[in-house]
């Protein structure tokens, strides 16, 4: 019962007490997300504090937004060990005054794959083929494509960009971000699945792990 990232197992074995432990233990102002600055065509230098002012854009112009990731309470990097099969990401979203998704970054398909131009936490390692290491066969690791983690005390930013339609002139819209984490991305999860069913008897198919929300603006 290691507090900690990994949901998984509890999640297996349908230890809820320890998994409801790690969720707290992650929410616990260990990383902080904020929507921190915005500039668009009418609006070229950054407005900030977006929180405490009503922000008036015009339909039909393009919007550019910085969010960023606070490493607040971590003592290593986020993520941290694994990082070819850990998930973390930012999903963005507009929504209009009826709560209806406009835009969103940071989707998980039918399938259970995350969005492929999500802005991730984790790294990408290729064998020397140039194929992607999807089954912790380290043995096979060539190089690193790129690995983008977040140190202790350190910060990272991604920029959404995108063009309000004119169809929603003076109408109220809503950006949420929210900084997820799943202990194992959907393709390392399917080849477990099928390269040991025993252990995971207790599913009539291959299970959703859990996504966790560590912190959202």
């Amino acid at each position: 019962r290691f507090i900690a990232a990994n949901t998984a197992l509890p999640f297996i074995r349908k230890d809820t007490a320890t998994l409801n432990k790690i969720v707290s233990f992650l929410q616990n102002e260990k990383l902080g997300v904020d929507i921190f600055a915005l500039t668009s065509t009418s609006l070229p230098e950054p407005i900030m504090g977006l929180n405490d002012s009503d922000l008036s854009l015009k339909s039909g112009e393009q919007v550019t937004v910085d969010v960023v990731v606070r490493n607040k309470g971590v003592g290593h990097t986020f993520p941290g060990g694994t990082n070819d099969s850990n998930e973390g990401w930012l999903e963005f979203t507009v929504k209009d005054d009826r709560g209806n998704t406009l835009l969103i970054s940071g989707f998980i398909d039918n399938n259970g794959h995350l969005d492929q131009n999500a802005h991730t936490f984790k790294s990408v390692l290729v064998d020397k083929n140039s194929n992607p290491i999807h089954q912790r066969n380290a043995q096979d690791i060539h190089v690193t494509v790129y690995a983008n983690v977040i140190g202790p005390g350190t910060a990272d930013i991604a920029h959404y960009t995108f063009t309000i339609p004119q169809e929603l002139e003076n109408k109220k819209l809503t950006m949420e971000a929210r900084l997820l984490h799943r202990k194992f991305d959907q393709k390392y999860l399917e080849f477990a699945y099928k390269a040991n069913p025993e252990g995971f008897k207790q599913f009539k198919e291959i299970p959703k792990l859990p996504i966790t929300e560590i912190a959202s603006d």
